[in-house]
Formats: structure tokens, sequence, C-alpha cells
């Protein structure tokens, strides 16, 4: 077979993941114009998979992952965009897209016999990942079939550029095996900074550090909430969306930096907590006993910036064993209530369970304009507030029937944490309201505290 050659692409802003730009036509015409072999296999390196050491997705087939948040509204409601052919429309949400590639296991395990001959004396194999944005996005343009096994490979943010380049050298072998490698990022890729006709799209990385009356509340958690250490630590991550119900079974937990364009002192930013798998292990039995019959694990992930950021406010000494849990978006919200009810014998245990998403979350809406609150995040807010000191909680559960849920929550992942902290409270359920500020007009840093009997 031909030696294949490599390639390096840019997967598309999201603020025009769907709109019909020069870049988006380049990759709809890619078989015609760049590469008429169809490959055996596609490697794909994905900017959007951060891992501490080398990692491959080990699977037959792979699901399609939505790891992004906030869209503008559009996106999520009938719009007319493309689905998989590139001739054909569909009324489709973007986040009901699929990608259903089939995976390619024989070429991840290749993948890591190359890297290993190579000197890479850790590389991990993720049996539960499918493809990540930065990888079904591009790739649903330039092979709109889905028929070509794909395989994903992560990139090192702790790593220079002569680590990636020496990746690069050790599986120059898969091209001559008919594997096409793909690098998926950007050439340029800033997104603090982009501008658009309507306005400024603004980062949350510029205010990371700021003393916000958030971030002074989560600094004295243990004076003002909770005294008592817990032996260790549950927290449910909206940054984690997965197919199934996943808990990381790990010893001591990474710090992923999920995000991108942050100051560069925020990539060097720690939270060495070890990790809790025995805790992990109770809570897959208990999921297990009722009734949840898929529960993964995932021995390789540490903790997302939903987990280590509050947590070094909370608990800054690092010294608490800490588990995390995932959210499935394409599940309501009555399926994580009942996750919460499932975990509720953690409480006398010793273990916290920590919810970590937001009452209100729309970032394609933020102004750093000092204006009042929107009228709609207000009410949204105000809705959840008193449906949850009155004791309403069926009405939360099913808070897709809220007025203004869709700008509140233009999809659900950072709602379900709270569900999951709800449920675990039990039946007889008191809720807290123990923390309530607001910023950029739209985003709550609401946090509720859920006890079995009334505090004072």
């Amino acid at each position: 077979m031909a030696m294949m050659d490599t390639f390096f692409i840019q997967h598309a802003m999201k603020a025009h993941a769907e709109e019909e730009t020069p870049s988006l036509e380049f990759l709809k015409t890619w078989q015609e114009r760049v590469e008429a072999c169809k490959p055996k296999a596609i490697l794909i390196v994905s900017a959007h998979w951060v891992t501490s050491h080398p990692t491959v997705n080990v699977v037959d087939h792979n699901d399609t992952i939505y790891d992004f948040d906030n869209f503008p509204p559009y996106f999520y409601e009938n719009h007319i965009r493309y689905e998989v052919s590139v001739f054909r429309f569909n009324k489709k949400p973007l986040c009901q897209l699929k990608y259903p590639a089939p995976g390619a296991p024989q070429v991840a395990m290749r993948v890591k016999e190359l890297l290993s001959k190579s000197g890479f004396e850790t590389v991990h194999e993720d049996r539960t990942r499918g493809l990540d944005y930065a990888a079904w996005f591009p790739l649903r343009r330039m092979y709109p079939d889905a028929d070509i096994p794909v395989c994903e490979l992560s990139v090192q943010n702790d790593m220079d550029g002569r680590h990636h380049y020496n990746i690069g050298q050790a599986i120059a072998p898969l091209r001559s095996e008919g594997v096409m490698i793909i690098g998926s990022g950007g050439a340029v890729n800033n997104e603090a900074a982009i501008s658009q006709d309507e306005g400024t799209v603004f980062s949350w990385a510029l205010e990371f550090e700021e003393e916000t009356p958030s971030w002074e509340f989560f600094k004295t958690w243990k004076e003002r909430v909770e005294a008592c250490k817990p032996k260790a630590i549950l927290i449910v991550s909206a940054h984690w969306v997965t197919s199934y119900p996943t808990v990381n079974v790990v010893d001591h937990n990474d710090t992923i930096y999920d995000f991108d364009d942050f100051p560069p002192y925020v990539y060097k930013l720690k939270y060495p907590a070890p990790g809790a798998p025995q805790v992990a292990m109770r809570v897959k039995e208990l999921l297990s006993k009722s009734g949840f019959e898929t529960v993964h694990e995932d021995r390789t992930r540490g903790l997302d910036h939903a987990a280590w950021f509050p947590l070094r406010f909370m608990y800054p000494d690092a010294d608490i064993p800490v588990c995390e849990l995932s959210v499935q978006k394409d599940m309501d919200g009555r399926h994580h209530y009942n996750i919460g009810q499932a975990l509720a014998p953690l409480r006398s245990e010793g273990v916290m369970i920590i919810g970590s998403g937001a009452a209100v979350n729309n970032l394609a809406a933020i102004s750093k304009d000092k204006g009042p609150i929107f009228s709609w995040a207000l009410e949204f807010g105000t809705w959840l507030k008193e449906s949850l000191l009155d004791g309403r909680f069926d009405e939360v559960i099913h808070f897709e029937k809220a007025l203004h849920v869709k700008m509140a929550h233009p999809e659900p992942s950072h709602f379900y944490p709270l569900l999951v902290a709800l449920g675990a409270a039990e039946n007889d359920a008191k809720a807290h309201l123990i923390h309530d500020t607001w910023d950029a007009r739209c985003i709550s840093f609401a946090a509720y505290r859920f006890s079995s009997t009334s505090i004072s």
C-alpha cells in the first residue's frame, strides 16, 4: 500500500460550527481535493483530549461525545442543518448529531506498541471513550458515511513540542499500514479574543483568580458551611459527560485542564488530591444494586475543573480522597435523581456528595456590562429557589418544563449534578440556600445544601 500522508486540520470554531464557511466547504470536498485514497483506518490526535500520559481509545464502536457547553440556543432547537450526508438536509439539533464510526482497537494497540518501543514508558488505554468534537465534527464532513474505523489519541498539556513531535515519529510506521494520521487542533486558536458583529465573546479565564463573592464563599466553606472533615468526597461533575454512569478508579488524581485559552499560569495550578478507589467501587456497587445495569470504571481520569477548582478553595490541603462521577446528557432528570437515591448510603459512611454544575448557565449570553440580571435568568433562578425551598422536588426533577429552561440551560449537563445531590438526601430532604450571587448577568453561583432534617 502507498505511504499515507499526514494532516493537520482546524476542527471549526464553536460559533460557526454549522455555517457554510470556507473551512467547512474545504472539509466537505476533502476526498475530491485532498485525499482520494480511502484509508483503512484513521488515527486522529485530538486537542480536546488532554491527559497526563499518551492515551488511546480502545473501543469497537465510537460514541459521539458532545464536549461543549452553552452553544447559542438555536443549536439546540429545530434548525435546518446538515446531518450525516453533506447532500441531505435534516432538521436536527446539533447535540443530536451522531458520527457512528467503528472503533479501531487493533490500530489503538498498534499505537501503544509503537510508542512503548520508542521509549514512552506509560501509555494508557481508555476502553470507554468515543470521539470528541475535535474528531467527529471534521470527520463527518470529510468522510460522511462514517464507515472508516477511527482511533483517537490524546495530547499532554504538561509536555512540550518535542514530546509530541517524538510521538509522531514513533507512530510513523502506521502510514505504510493504511492508517491516515490527522492532528485536529488550531494553527491560531484564541477563543477568548474572537469578535462577532453582535459583540464580543468573552472568556471566564480572565476572571479565574479574581476575588469574587463566589470564590470567597468557597474559601470560607469549612467555617461557614461544613466544619466536619469528610472521609472522602464524591463529586458529580457537569464537565464529565458519558453514555453510562462512570467513576474514576484511581489512587492519585491528576489535574485535568479541560478548557482552552486560559492565561498560562492557570495550567500550572495543581490539586493533587488522592483518589478514592474504594469509594468508586462502592458507587458502582450501589448503582448496580439499584438497577443501573451498566456502570463503567475509568482507571486513568483525574479531576476536571468542575471538581478541582472549587475543591482547592474548599479544602486547599488536598488531603481528602476524591472520586468523580459522570453525568449522562442523553438521559433525563429522573435518571440523575435516581442515581442520587442509589448513592444515599454513602452519606452514613463519611462520604460527602457534591454536585458541581450551575443553577443557571448560559455562557453564550454572558455580558461584561454591569446591568441587571437578564429577566429570563432571574425568573428561572427564582423558580428553582422557590421550588427547592418549598419542597416541590418533582417540579425540579422535571425541570425541562420550566419557563426559560432553554435559555437558562441550553444543554442540561450543568443542571444534572444538582439532581444527584438532591436524590442522595432521600425522600425527606430539606433544601437550604447557602450562597446566592450572580455574574455576567446570566451566570448563577447559587449553592444549596440538602439534608434529611432541618439545620439551624
